[in-house]
Order: structure tokens, then C-alpha cells, then sequence
């Protein structure tokens, strides 16, 4: 090795060295609330099948992300107290992917005749460094379950790398570079989506590699046909499964209350916030809780989708001068075509940006070491001048994290609307200080979220058994009135579970029947009028009607979450249960049967577990209480 390699090998450990200090800081083991309700489960896998059922029975989309999900079995011991090997372990996914994104710049820069190949290595790594260093991808290192989008960026990358490095046998040997190319980029592709749906994306990505930045002369007609068809198709299929024929663009989601023609919308607008949050971050401008972004409508999504169709144009127009202005653009868009168009998710999480976010990293270094003439010297100055700044920025962004009680006022500051924010910081408070007291008088004083029932919900829990029972009881009323007309919450139903049991643990001077009437009032609630709220919702409704005596309201309750998903064990398990305890094991045995003749049944109601049920409840009936409630969480 030369001294040049050498070199080169000790900025490549430096900056390595750099990213993995200025993240040290926050590898506390810190948990939020999207890691409990996807990885919770780790704590039930104690043998094999176990293990199969947490890795294959993955909820978080279509796929499950069973590779995702595989990756976290090594962590099964002593979880949650180990999660900031979690954390540790995809900072080192982070780290991997940087050196991956190297190679790729490296390899796509070796098509570009016009820049030397001592510049190459350096663009690469500037690019790759700032692309580490940037705050606004920090939160998918630093929440536990953010592994998903890591590890299918990994495998994607490790496909791409594949895919352009087998031009280098398009001359000398075009099928032997079509089967690399095109088996290294399905591979990866087919890995990164087992990881996360995302990962549908990289033939996309490899399509504008292709079309933009890889020069290629004189090859065979059939070679650029063969190779670019299942690119095309790939984009034709991802833009027809988004397109009205297949999303109905105007009707409204239950779950969020917006249509996707609106959803499109506020991303066109949100897109740019994303971009001046990477390129002019500030420490306390990022975190893990965006449950409080509105819907946009009028001027803003004018401008926006106006900003980035000239950004289009202009790079369109310069492609033969410059192709990195489009490249950047169509990198950018391209990498969100899935979670930031019109599919019914939140509407924004930084994470979104984890590789979209690199093509404009390429493009400025590209530019930086490319100025003309007396300022050609300076690009590169200033390029490494701008990244260290990045990192002193994420430095703060870590420090900032690495305090609970300092991070969670910061976000309930920057987000005062967040319910999520919000009961994030007073079970801090809980935490930090052993009793309810300053979490209940933070929650009176609060400016913001006056509509947010799962925070009202969290105040009457912690004044159970605390405050006064009439002060109690106020908290219940007022919880009353605003459950009514207040927005949706999986954590507010969550919560109810702690009520099951009001018998070993009393919130004087609460009954089953009022928290009966709570749920009604829900069930009421059109902004509850989703499925995956109402079955949550009936499910209680059953429990504390069966405590209460009411077993033909019970079953009417779960015949009603039946109705709305068959598929569900939990409910299944309550109907057994009910029936069973009233003596009606034939229609026990038929509620068996109907889920056992369904056409799409879901993992969690195989065979085996519905002979299993059988079995129970012709020896020994299952308790309502306990067995269900255990699976139902």
C-alpha cells in the first residue's frame, strides 16, 4: 500500500472514528412509543417457535419485515433494559451504510470522463461524510425501531453496488454484465423489502443511475433494452399501484381524516421542509414525535409543486452540461415516491430521508470540487468546512438526546400539539421523580393539545389512587366530555387495558360500568370510526361487559369487531371464552369454524392455534381476563 492509500484509508477511519463519537451521547437505551408497539414482542420469544412467530408475525406492513424483525433476535436477553445495544448496533448499520454509499458514488463517478480520478475518491467521501454527519437522519440510528429503514438501505445499497459494477463487463462481456447487474439489484432489492417496503425503491434508484450519470457508448441495442426493460417496469408498476386507478385519490381515511389527493399535497410541501431541515439543520429542530402536522392546503402547495417542477426543468434543460442537478432532483423525489405521496401514513418522519436525502449530498460534491476557474480551489474548502459544521450540529443533536428530561421538554416545545411528545415527557417526569405529582401538574398546565384524549386519559391514570376521589372523578368527566369529539389514539386505548383488572387494582372512585359508558362514548366518536380503533375499542367494551354479568352485550360487541375483521385472534379468543362460560360450546365451536374457513387468514390464526383452542375449551375453559388480554397487547 502506498502513501497515498495510506492516506486515504486514515480520512476514511477518521471521519468512521468522528460519526460513531458525535453519536456516543445519545446510546442511552432511550424508547418511544413506535418501538413498543413493533418490537414489544421481544420479550416473548423464549424457543424457537417463539422466535419464528415474532419474526414472521410482523405487523408494521405488507411484508411483516421479517429480516428486520431477524436482526433483533440477538437483543432477546434482558430486553427493554438492553436496548441501547439496539442503538449501538444501528449506529454501526449507520456507519456500514456511509462506507456503502462511498463505494456507490465511487463506481458511479468512474463513468464521469470529466472528473479525474484523483478528485473521484475525494468527492465520494465528501459526499459519504456529509451524508453521516447529517442531524436530520439521526433519528433513524437513534430509534430502536428505525433498524427497519437502516438494514433495507443496507441491502439495497450492497444490490446497487451489483448493479454498477457490472458495467465494467458491458464491453467485453454484455451477458455476463446483464446477469450481474440485474440478479445483484433483485437480490438486494428483494432483501432490502424483507427489511422494509421501501426497498422496492432501488430499481428505481438504478433506473436514474442509468439513464443520467453512466455514460455508454457503442453498446448493444438489446444490452441497454434487456437491462433498462425491468427498470421501466418497475416504475411503470410502483406508479400505477399510486395512481387513481388503483387509490381512490379522494376519499377520506378513517384512520387519519385527509384523502390521499390531500395527503399528496401536504407532502409536496412538507418535502422542502425536509430539505431545509438537511441542508441549515439547528440541534433542537429534530425528533422522534411529528403527531401534530396538519394537513396543507392553498398557497404553500402552489409554490412548492411550482419550486420543484422549475427545479425539473432547469436540470432538464442543463442535463448535458450538468446531469447532477436532475439527478438530485429525481433521487430526491424518486427515494419518497412511497411514503411521502399518497399512501395512508403519518404525514411526516425525518427517517423518510435516510437515502433520498443522498442524492443532493453527491450533486453538492460533484458541484463543490467542480467550480471554474480562481474559485476552483476554494469548493472543496468550503465543502469540508459545511460538513464540519453538520457534525457540530448532530454533536448537539446527541448531547440534547442524551438527556430524557432536557429532550422531552424540547420536543413538547417544539411540538406542543404532539400528544405523543407530551405523554413521552411526563413519564419521564414519573421516572425521574418516583411519584405522580409533577407529571399531574405539568399535564394541568399545559398550552397546547386541548383536544388530545390520551393525555387526558394519562392525568386520570396517574390521579388514581394518588389524588382525592372526587378530583378523580372530575378527571373522568372531563375525559368524558372530550372523548366524544377529541382525536384518535391507539395509546388511549392502550391505556384501558390497566382498567381490566379493577378488582387487585381500584381507581376510586371509578366502576366497571363508567368506563363502559367511557368506551361508548368513543365508539361514538367519528374521529374512532377506523376499524383498527372500533375493533381496539369493542374489544373493551366487551371485557367490561363481561365483568359486569352483561355476557349477551359481550358477545354482541365482539360480534360487531367480527363483522369488521375476522382475522383478529384476540377477539376470537374473548368469544370463546364468553361462550364457554355460559355453557354454549356449540356456538364456541362454530366461531372456531368460521375463522378456520376463511379465505386470507392471518399468521396468528393457523391451524394449530385453532386446534389448540378446541382443546381448551373442551377441557378446561380459558379465562376472559388474562389469556386474552395477554395476546390482545
Amino acid at each position: 500500500m502506498n502513501t497515498n492509500n495510506h492516506l486515504r484509508l486514515a480520512f476514511i477511519t477518521l471521519i468512521l472514528s468522528a460519526v460513531y463519537f458525535a453519536y456516543q451521547p445519545a446510546l442511552i437505551g432511550t424508547l418511544f412509543y413506535d418501538d413498543f408497539v413493533n418490537i414489544g414482542r421481544l420479550d416473548q420469544v423464549k424457543d424457537l417457535s417463539s422466535m419464528i412467530e415474532f419474526v414472521f408475525g410482523g405487523t408494521a406492513g405488507p411484508t411483516g419485515r421479517p429480516i428486520a424483525l431477524a436482526s433483533l433476535i440477538p437483543h432477546v436477553a434482558d430486553w427493554p433494559n438492553n436496548a441501547a445495544n439496539i442503538l449501538r448496533a444501528n449506529l454501526f448499520i449507520h456507519l456500514l451504510n456511509g462506507i456503502l454509499l462511498f463505494i456507490l458514488a465511487n463506481l458511479i463517478l468512474q463513468h464521469q470522463e470529466q472528473i479525474a480520478e484523483t478528485q473521484r475518491f475525494w468527492i465520494a467521501l465528501s459526499a459519504a461524510s456529509l451524508w453521516l454527519v447529517m442531524p436530520l437522519l439521526a433519528s433513524t440510528t437513534l430509534i430502536a425501531v428505525q433498524r427497519m429503514t437502516s438494514l433495507s438501505a443496507l441491502f439495497g445499497l450492497l444490490g446497487l453496488i451489483g448493479f454498477v459494477s457490472g458495467y465494467r463487463w458491458q464491453h467485453t462481456d454484455p451477458k455476463k454484465a446483464l446477469v450481474i447487474q440485474l440478479t445483484g439489484l433483485a437480490i438486494g432489492s428483494l432483501l432490502a423489502s424483507l427489511a422494509k417496503e421501501s426497498g422496492a425503491l432501488f430499481p428505481i434508484y438504478a433506473l436514474i443511475i442509468d439513464t443520467l450519470v453512466i455514460r455508454q457508448p457503442k453498446i448493444p441495442a438489446w444490452l441497454k433494452l434487456a437491462r433498462q426493460l425491468p427498470l421501466w417496469a418497475s416504475l411503470v408498476f410502483i406508479l400505477f399501484f399510486l395512481s387513481p386507478l388503483m387509490q381512490d385519490w379522494t376519499a377520506t381515511d378513517a384512520s387519519f381524516g385527509w384523502s390521499p389527493l390531500a395527503r399528496l399535497q401536504t407532502e409536496s410541501v412538507l418535502l422542502w421542509k425536509y430539505l431545509g431541515l438537511a441542508l441549515a439543520p439547528q440541534p433542537t429542530a429534530f425528533g422522534p414525535f411529528h403527531d401534530d402536522v396538519q394537513i396543507i392546503t392553498g398557497w404553500p402547495v402552489f409554490i412548492s409543486i411550482a419550486s420543484f417542477m422549475i427545479w425539473l426543468l432547469v436540470g432538464f434543460l442543463l442535463r448535458h452540461k450538468t446531469p447532477w442537478i436532475l439527478f438530485a432532483a429525481l433521487w430526491y423525489l424518486g427515494g419518497h415516491l412511497l411514503e411521502s405521496t399518497v399512501l395512508p401514513l403519518e404525514l411526516f418522519f425525518e427517517h423518510r430521508n435516510y437515502l433520498p436525502i443522498f442524492g443532493i449530498c453527491l450533486s453538492l460534491a460533484v458541484l463543490a470540487w467542480g467550480l471554474p476557474g480562481s474559485i476552483k480551489k476554494w469548493g472543496p474548502v468550503f465543502f469540508g468546512i459545511y460538513i464540519l459544521l453538520q457534525a457540530a450540529v448532530l454533536y448537539g443533536l446527541t448531547t440534547i438526546w442524551g438527556n430524557p428530561l432536557e429532550a422531552g421538554e424540547n420536543w413538547v416545545k417544539r411540538h406542543p400539539n404532539s400528544s405523543r411528545a407530551i405523554l413521552h415527557l411526563v413519564a419521564g417526569y414519573h421516572e425521574e421523580y418516583g411519584n405522580p405529582s409533577y407529571a399531574l401538574l405539568f399535564l394541568d398546565n399545559i398550552k397546547g393539545c386541548n383536544d388530545c384524549i390520551d393525555v387526558k386519559m394519562q392525568a386520570l391514570i396517574y390521579s388514581c389512587g394518588f389524588e382525592e376521589p372526587s378530583q378523580t372523578r372530575q378527571r373522568f368527566a372531563d375525559l368524558e366530555r372530550l372523548a366524544r369529539r377529541g382525536k384518535a389514539s391507539v395509546a388511549l386505548l392502550d391505556s384501558l387495558y390497566l382498567f381490566h383488572d379493577l378488582d387487585h387494582r381500584p381507581c376510586p372512585p371509578l366502576e366497571r360500568q363508567d368506563l363502559l359508558h367511557l368506551i361508548k362514548d368513543i365508539l361514538d366518536n367519528p374521529n374512532f370510526g377506523a376499524s383498527r380503533y372500533q375493533i381496539h375499542a369493542l374489544y373493551h367494551a366487551a371485557i367490561f361487559s363481561d365483568q359486569l354479568g352483561l355476557s349477551e352485550d359481550a358477545l354482541k360487541y365482539l360480534r360487531e369487531a367480527e363483522l369488521l375483521d375476522p382475522t383478529v385472534m384476540p377477539i376470537l379468543r374473548l368469544q370463546v371464552a364468553v361462550y364457554a362460560k355460559i355453557a354454549r360450546l356449540d356456538q364456541a365451536l362454530a366461531a372456531i369454524e368460521r375463522r378456520r374457513h376463511l379465505a386470507n387468514r392471518s399468521p396468528t390464526i393457523s391451524d394449530t392455534d385453532l386446534d389448540r383452542l378446541v382443546s381448551e375449551i373442551t377441557t378446561s375453559p380459558p379465562n376472559p381476563d388474562h389469556s386474552i388480554e395477554r395476546q390482545a397487547r
